[in-house]
């Protein structure tokens, strides 16, 4: 398991290593608790910070670090608003994570990535991935904020820490009853007009007639496969009890439900709805030729020549398709 050195100010299992979290406590009036949602309390700490940033006295600065300290602070609050955060999955206690499993970066790690590329945030990640931004190397971090208008320390107040996620997978295997019904009465419709169609001997115009309702079902048979073909969902789910009568409370737990037998299903009722569509289309067509089929006629007919003002005898045709 990675290691993170502490610094002495360091606020441990709060929201941020400098501030803790005030943020949470000016806009709620209480402190945070394992109830808390974890992107509400990152997005409280991360306008809190936005607030002070702008707040801050850049006299001291030039106007191109003024300039680019705006769009720090424009491109922190994009950041916020999106609200796509890391995952802590290693600690215990909140921590770090510059960019995550998913490729999802911190704060600080999303800011470098839009103005250095992300080239350059992933290298601070392959040193850095759980530090606090006092323990990064300066090579890697210290032009940057001296560039765009930042003090290390109000780095360090952006970078949030991420609580520890409790991840799941669970598969339940199993077809819902309604889409089970819903999915044979069409298939068993589509399967006996057919079959009817072609044992008997009706006319083209019953033939169409059949094949084009055929077609719209074998296209509902589609629809509702497609509709049910991606049953993945997530439900994240915060603890209800305190750390100390549960034992480890992780900040958030995402269960991820995944149905492959509803997906073969769903795939199932895409193929089959896609041949009957298919096979009743090209009975339509062939039903249209008869019952309109082409005619070539030919009749006699007499061809004028302007150049002699004659007249010879000529076969003349017409078709009709």
């Amino acid at each position: 398991m990675p290691t993170l050195q502490k610094s002495p100010s360091f606020h441990d299992d709060t929201v941020n290593a400098v501030l803790g979290d005030i943020s949470y406590t000016t806009a709620y009036g209480v402190e945070p608790n394992v109830r808390t949602s974890e992107e509400v309390r990152i997005k409280t700490h991360l306008e809190y910070v936005i607030d002070l940033l702008k707040e801050e006295d850049t006299s001291g600065l030039s106007a191109s670090q003024i300039e680019n300290r705006r769009k720090m602070i424009a491109l922190l609050e994009d950041y916020k608003e999106a609200g796509v955060f890391p995952k802590n999955r290693y600690f215990e206690t909140r921590r770090p994570v510059f960019i995550d499993e998913d490729g999802n970066l911190c704060a600080v790690g999303y800011l470098i990535a839009q103005t250095k590329g992300i080239e350059v945030a992933k290298e601070i990640n392959s040193d850095h991935k759980y530090d606090l931004i006092n323990d990064i190397d300066p090579k890697l971090i210290n032009e940057w904020l001296a560039e765009n208008g930042l003090t290390k320390n109000e780095a360090a107040m952006i970078q949030p820490m991420y609580g520890e996620v409790y991840t799941e997978t669970i598969e339940q295997n199993e077809v819902e009853l309604e889409y089970a019904v819903a999915s044979s009465v069409l298939a068993g419709m589509q399967l006996g007009t057919t079959t009817y169609s072609m044992l008997s001997d009706d006319s083209p115009s019953t033939i169409k007639k059949i094949s084009a309702f055929n077609t719209l079902l074998g296209m509902g048979s589609i629809t509702l496969g497609l509709i049910n073909l991606d049953n993945t969902s997530t439900d994240i789910r915060y603890p209800t009890t305190d750390p100390q009568i549960c034992g480890i409370c992780y900040s958030r737990y995402e269960y991820t439900y995944k149905n492959p037998a509803r997906t073969n299903f769903s795939i199932a009722n895409i193929v089959v709805g896609g041949l009957s569509a298919a096979f009743n289309g090209y009975r339509f067509f062939q039903a249209k030729k008869r019952e309109n089929p082409s005619k070539i006629n030919f009749s006699a007919t007499q061809l004028y020549d302007p150049s002699t003002q004659a007249t010879a005898p000529g076969l003349s045709f017409s078709v009709k398709l």
